[in-house]
């Protein structure tokens, strides 16, 4: 039997739409709570909730024969496993530089994301919903950090169990959607050269000890990064995808800091 990278590439692309549905807010309506009282009694927080997803496809999907280039090099990377570890390395990346964002911005310490493996809580949330196998393909994750959708969906004591356990006065939450921001180049049937600079939008939740909501950000949107990712004769250039994304996401958390410290 032979491979259809087509077909394959298409599962990919649906299987990523299907999880952005779960774990994106990408509504237009930027909602924003804050309460600053609550949060001045935080002295350290664990990011226990994170992903990233990719959404660069666009409007105007590649049909014809970029179609087929852009599918047989896509699943090639999706079946070598390149494509899995270069998420993995961005989530680091992502996830490291929130940390410094928060201890930075808020005056507290972050927890290091090898003390969740300490809550049986995470553990077992974990173990029912695993971060690894064909379902996350393509989205940026930690294997031992929860998807953000089931620390919001946990109940209030779920989530005081997990403050608990590691012994921390508030527990975070992020899902971030980079979307396209802006493109360039030309093409016609798919095949010549276009750049796509994207964006990042983050959504943003902390909770108390008690479990209980006190900061969230729906819809932190950073501005359009400034360098690009080319795409060319249907293939993608991924050799400076990790610094378009990590240029993408450092203004999206630009944006989240800069609308906490202006809420009221």
């Amino acid at each position: 039997m032979t491979a259809d990278p087509k077909g394959l590439l298409v599962m990919k692309k649906t299987l990523l739409w299907c999880i952005a549905v779960v774990v994106s807010s990408s509504s237009c309506v930027s909602v924003l709570q804050v309460k600053k009282d609550k949060l001045s009694a935080v002295k350290k927080v664990a990011i226990v909730g994170y992903t990233g997803v990719v959404a660069l496809e666009g409007d105007k999907p590649k049909t014809g024969l970029a179609a087929t280039i852009g599918a047989i090099k896509g699943n090639a990377d999706l079946m070598s496993g390149k494509l899995d570890a270069r998420r993995v390395e961005q989530a680091q990346a992502g996830y490291a530089e929130l940390s410094k964002r928060l201890a930075t911005g808020l005056g507290v310490a972050v927890a290091d994301p090898t003390e969740l493996g300490r809550s049986q809580t995470v553990s077992g949330l974990l173990a029912r919903s695993p971060n690894s196998g064909l379902m996350m393909a393509g989205l940026q994750r930690l294997p031992n950090v929860l998807r953000p959708e089931l620390v919001k969906s946990a109940k209030p004591g779920v989530r005081q169990a997990i403050a608990a356990d590691l012994g921390v006065d508030a527990i975070a939450a992020v899902n971030i959607r980079y979307e396209v921001g802006s493109t360039g180049g030309f093409a016609v049937a798919g095949m010549g050269k276009t750049t796509t600079y994207p964006r990042a939008v983050i959504d943003f939740t902390v909770y108390d000890a008690t479990g209980a909501e006190v900061w969230h950000d729906q819809y932190a949107r950073g501005e359009t990064a400034k360098e690009g990712l080319a795409t060319t004769m249907g293939a993608e250039i991924v050799a400076n995808e990790s610094q378009v994304l990590g240029e993408a996401l450092s203004s999206g958390y630009d944006a989240l800091m800069t609308r906490y410290e202006t809420a009221k």
